[in-house]
């Protein structure tokens, strides 16, 4: 079963809840939607990271969910800067 693609509203819902979840973890993020898929990067303490990711994979409402990368390691800047969550344009994550 294909999933029924996203509204701008329901994508801008995603990340108001990151707004409101995101700065008490300590997390930030880049999310990236091509109108089928998402790409997300989250920085943020590992342990609130592992957490985070759990409570995605645990959600019915993802789907195929693939870790890429993990880098293992705490970092002492943060490379997305202080996004609590930073929408990439969808322009961008097409192929």
């Amino acid at each position: 079963m294909t999933p029924t693609p996203l509204s701008e509203d329901q994508v801008g819902d995603i990340l108001t809840t990151s707004h409101r979840n995101n700065p008490a973890k300590e997390i930030t993020g880049l999310l990236c939607y091509d109108g089928h898929r998402f790409l997300q990067i989250l920085e943020g303490a590992e342990d609130n990271i592992h957490a985070l990711y759990k409570t995605i994979h645990s959600d019915p409402r993802h789907t195929a969910i693939e870790l890429l990368h993990e880098a293992g390691w705490q970092i002492a800047v943060f490379q997305i800067g202080r996004w609590l969550m930073n929408m990439c344009p969808k322009a961008y994550c097409q192929s």
